[in-house]
This record gives C-alpha cells, structure tokens and sequence, in this order.
C-alpha cells in the first residue's frame, strides 16, 4: 500500500463533521496542488475536482465523507 493511503487510513479513516471533511480536504490539497473544490449553492456540501471535467473522456465520482453509525 502506498503512503498516501497508510496516511489516510491512520488520520482521516472518518470523515463525519465539517471539521473532519475540511482536513481531509485540506490534506488532499497539500498533496494534488491541482485539486479544485466546488461549492454548493443550495446545500452546504463540497465536491473535491481534480481536472477538467468539461474535457475528460472518464469522470469518476465517489463520497468523500463516511457511512453513518449504525445503532448495531
């Protein structure tokens, strides 16, 4: 496994609060200068862009934050 994703796993496994999602986001930012996050005007998500997506021939997409805490 790579660094980067021992990294992750060890600091940024959860990724619940605001707080928690801003390091991440500011973790990814440290580490692709070319990452974009987009603002939602409507709801008070963030979506994290890297390249141009107008041009790209593939466009993966995927949550950044993790799955809710089950009461079992």
């Amino acid at each position: 496994m790579r660094d980067i994703s021992w990294e992750i796993l060890e600091k940024y496994q959860v990724r619940k609060t605001r707080k928690q999602k801003t390091a991440f986001i500011n973790f990814l930012k440290d580490k692709i200068p070319e990452l974009k996050v987009e603002k939602s005007k409507i709801i008070k998500s963030r979506n994290i862009i890297v390249g141009d997506v107008e041009k790209a021939e593939v466009v993966l997409g995927a949550h950044y934050d993790t799955c809710a805490k089950l009461p079992f």
